[in-house]
């Protein structure tokens, strides 16, 4: 029986890729729906930083479509990138401590003034929890960082928590 992926939901989706684990069809039709998602996602955080920083530019860094250069007036760069998240942050917190010291070590060899990391939960209780989260932990001095807490609205519009 053949089945149609394009109109199972994620959920349904990852169920089935996870039952017929040689589906090769299914596995991949399962990874380009998370590209996809993941693409709204990012366009919709890229169109937000242009509205919110209308004297700044804003790009894109084209091979990794999670991150984002904002250049102010006086040429201060800001790395910004953008780590979604979909459950508690306390139980990852050597996970976090490990992407942000990978992530300062790259801003660092582009030779920018700052950087941020902006954190999305699934929905807006999801982002209240990490800002939550991340106000409680202590990280150290080497993952010392900004950053910024949102979801993404049923409507596809980035919220800030």
């Amino acid at each position: 029986m053949k089945h149609n992926f394009q109109t199972m939901t994620k959920k349904e989706l990852r169920a089935y890729v996870l039952a017929h684990r040689d589906d090769d069809e299914a596995f991949y039709a399962y990874v380009d729906n998370i590209h996809e998602a993941n693409a709204i996602i990012y366009d919709a955080v890229f169109e937000w930083f242009q509205k919110s920083n209308p004297h700044e530019s804003v790009t894109k860094i084209p091979s990794k479509s999670s991150w984002f250069i904002l250049k102010d007036a006086q040429g201060n760069k800001m790395g910004v990138n953008v780590q979604i998240m979909q459950s508690e942050l306390l139980k990852h917190q050597l996970f976090i401590e490990i992407i942000i010291d990978e992530l300062i070590n790259k801003w660092d060899r582009r030779k920018l003034n700052s950087y941020m990391i902006m954190f999305l939960g699934e929905n807006e209780t999801e982002a209240i929890r990490l800002e939550r989260d991340l106000t409680e932990v202590n990280f150290d001095s080497r993952t010392q960082y900004s950053h910024m807490v949102g979801y993404i609205t049923p409507g596809g519009q980035f919220q800030r928590a």
